[in-house]
């Protein structure tokens, strides 16, 4: 099966504020290249087109507005990192409410504070089936998840769903409260867009990427992996969150997935050096690595510099 014309958007085409749109455009330049690649079980995994990923979200987007959201809203995401997660990012946007990342694994009363302090209008969390369940806070009732395929009047909707503008906000991202309560940190569509169309230039991203998604999505990280990625048409490869606690399966799926494009904290990165699990000349379709967040030991930051003379 040849390979699917992958586009080549954010270089030459004109800049783009308003974070949905950055799908819409690669979605309508190359509707059927992947867009997500999720792990699955055994060796299957599940392969998200653009084409695909803009129908879902436009499904789930139409569906919250004729629910009543209203444009400003937020809609809390208490969900792991997933391609239905990405979904609910993209949808959240697309109906010109605001989404707010929560880890599932937080404390109950973190969750319960942060929902509270953000003033959640809908709650989407993971049921006890395969499909995400969404919530309403105020009436406790509940949305069902667009388990359907999406149609084109789904897309067709679309421009009937409140527009979002570059000064409104997109995302709030709530500290770790390490100082006291979490903080919510409001984040509008211009300050991302306006980092992402630095970043791809500067570091070169283009459509042939593939690029790692390994923070959960309440990380500051996380923003650039899925607007970066999606926004020029590369594949996001979504990291399982099961191998943070084992650096040579780590290093497997950089190999596996023939990543070209590696972005985390350094201490993971630190650790893969501890257990020496980088040989020599490794990762062969690797570019570049990224880090921030913390500092990264000059031996550990040696050894990976030793090891891949190429990135």
């Amino acid at each position: 099966m040849p390979e699917p014309e992958r586009p080549n958007p954010g270089r030459d085409e004109p800049e783009i504020d308003v974070l949905s749109d950055w799908l819409r455009r690669t979605a309508a330049a190359a509707p059927d290249a992947p867009a997500i690649i999720e792990a699955g079980p055994g060796e299957v995994d599940r392969v998200t087109s653009f084409r695909e990923l803009l129908g879902q979200a436009a499904a789930l987007a139409v569906r919250f507005v004729e629910h009543g959201v209203r444009k400003q809203d937020r809609i809390a995401l208490v969900l792991p990192k997933t391609t239905d997660a990405i979904v609910s990012v993209f949808a959240s946007l697309m109906a010109g409410a605001i989404y707010v990342p929560i880890h599932p694994q937080w404390p109950k009363e973190r969750i319960e504070t942060v929902l509270a302090d953000c003033g959640a209008q809908l709650v989407i969390e993971g049921g006890n089936d395969s499909s995400p369940r969404i919530t309403d806070r105020h009436t406790g009732g509940s949305i069902l998840w667009p388990v359907a395929p999406s149609t084109p009047s789904d897309i067709s909707k679309l421009s009937s769903l409140p527009a979002a503008d570059a000064g409104d906000s997109a995302l709030i991202l709530f500290t770790s409260g390490s100082t006291g309560v979490p903080k919510g940190v409001v984040i509008t569509h211009a300050n991302v867009s306006c980092f992402l169309q630095w970043a791809v230039r500067y570091f070169g991203l283009t459509s042939f990427d593939k690029i790692s998604a390994h923070p959960p999505l309440h990380f500051d990280l996380s923003v650039m992996d899925i607007f970066g990625s999606l926004g020029v048409g590369a594949e996001l490869h979504l990291v399982p969150h099961e191998l943070n606690l084992l650096p040579h399966k780590v290093a497997d799926f950089i190999r596996s997935s023939e990543l070209t494009h590696w972005f985390s904290v350094p201490s993971l990165l630190n650790y893969m050096a501890k257990f020496d699990v980088v040989k020599e000349q490794d990762f062969q379709t690797l570019k570049r690595i990224l880090w921030c967040g913390e500092v990264f030991p000059s031996p550990s930051l040696s050894y990976w510099m030793k090891r891949l003379p190429h990135v």
